[in-house]
């Protein structure tokens, strides 16, 4: 799902809704987090001027009502865990750490961490 893209190719629309469910378990846990006109939580660097129209899509479908800030935060949330996951499986960290599965827990704490998540 994730693997180099093939030319000419274009994913059946059936198959959006299968993609989409890592992205929309890791929005739902940021909504849960962070209430519709809430602020976004003091660890979040501001967001710069248009960052909110340049998220529009992500945020009208994943998390309606949400700072800027949260909507790219959940954009980075998803391109760590697929990318950590990815160059796991691809034998990547061979040779990075002895542990994988503790940095892995750390980063992902830490991503928690930007939606206020303890």
């Amino acid at each position: 799902m994730y693997g180099s893209p093939v030319p000419g190719y274009q994913a059946p629309p059936d198959t959006v809704d299968a993609a989409l469910i890592v992205t929309r378990v890791i929005a739902g846990i940021f909504a849960d987090a962070v209430a519709p006109g809430s602020p976004a939580p003091a660890g979040l660097p501001p967001a710069p001027a248009g960052l909110l129209a340049v998220v529009a899509p992500a945020e009208s479908e994943l998390l309606p009502g949400r700072p800027a800030e949260v909507v790219a935060a959940v954009l980075m949330a998803w391109t760590q865990l697929i990318g950590m996951v990815s160059l796991e499986l691809f034998g990547h960290y061979v040779g990075a750490t002895t542990d994988f599965d503790q940095v892995f827990d750390y980063c992902m704490n830490a991503i928690g961490s930007w939606a206020g998540l303890g």
